[in-house]
């Protein structure tokens, strides 16, 4: 549906993307994960024909511009309209007549949420009403491609979560759907694919399940005991990797999903074991550890 040959913008001196080249399918959710400044804008940009490349082109394989539902980071509200016609903009842009509109700005602004105040002054919303409005408008004309950058933000959860879902059903209706966020968390529930943009590179782009294999790093099993571990438990966890140890419990790495069987037989005889946890890495998890900078706060 959607390829990109060897993508590139440069500002002035300085490449914003460089050689990114990917072909993305209909049907798939692809979560477009990166640190701030990383392109991932820049690239949204391009695809949607905001931006010109400096090398390289996208192709959106026969869709047409009225096919794309685009939904930016920033606030792009018409102030003189009312809610409701803020979002049947996207429906007429998209050629559909007064009727057919009507049928759909109501169904788009069921899924926010927000029917019941779609004609009040949108100087009484607030920043996240607002956000739903724009996303309303993205998705009202059905489109086969969907483009949101940072959708979630100024949402609360439940809403949040909502909208992923609603995108998710929308992916297996057959719409390509592709979500920037530093949710990680709601991002890692619903998408098929990520996409991990560095620096301006195309680290991976690849299957949710193949990246946190590849990025998220090993399980960590904590094992608590009844009792104070003796003196010779050393003895009994040559074989395993130890990344903590207290009086009563240790933690082990172990590899992603693996069996924890062999670990029960290494600690036979340490004593009465009273608790025994696994935490498995995730989205978060993954792009911390490959970023290098777990004081970043902005990964959620």
């Amino acid at each position: 549906m959607l390829s990109l040959d060897n993508l590139g913008k440069k500002y002035t001196d300085n490449w914003a993307l460089q050689n990114i080249t990917a072909k993305f399918e209909a049907g798939k959710l692809i979560a477009l994960v990166g640190s701030n400044g990383a392109g991932k804008t820049t690239l949204i940009n391009l695809i949607v024909g905001l931006l010109e490349p400096t090398e390289g082109f996208v192709s959106l394989n026969g869709l047409n511009r009225k096919s794309i539902g685009w939904g930016s980071q920033n606030q792009m509200i018409d102030w003189f309209l009312s809610p409701w016609n803020n979002v049947a903009l996207g429906a007429r842009y998209a050629g559909y007549s007064r009727s057919k509109t009507k049928e759909l700005t109501h169904k788009a602004l069921e899924i926010v949420n927000l029917n019941h105040i779609a004609h009040n002054t949108l100087d009484t919303f607030s920043g996240g009403q607002l956000q739903r409005i724009q996303i309303a408008r993205a998705i009202v004309h059905n489109p086969k491609l969907i483009i949101l950058d940072e959708p979630t933000v100024g949402l609360d959860v439940e809403s949040a979560e909502a909208l992923l879902q609603n995108l998710h059903d929308r992916a297996k209706d057959g719409c390509l759907v592709i979500v920037s966020s530093h949710d990680l968390k709601l991002l890692e529930k619903i998408s098929d694919e990520i996409m991990f943009i560095h620096e301006g590179k195309l680290i991976a782009k690849e299957p949710s399940k193949t990246f946190l294999e590849r990025f998220a790093g090993e399980d960590k099993v904590h094992i608590e005991f009844e009792a104070e571990l003796p003196n010779n438990w050393q003895d009994h966890t040559n074989s395993l990797n130890i990344s903590d140890k207290g009086d009563n419990y240790i933690e082990v790495l172990v590899e992603r999903g693996s069996s924890l069987s062999n670990i029960f037989k290494s600690l036979d005889g340490l004593g009465v074991v009273t608790d025994v946890r696994r935490e498995v890495p995730g989205l978060r998890e993954a792009y911390l550890k490959f970023s290098g900078s777990k004081g970043e706060n902005n990964a959620r």
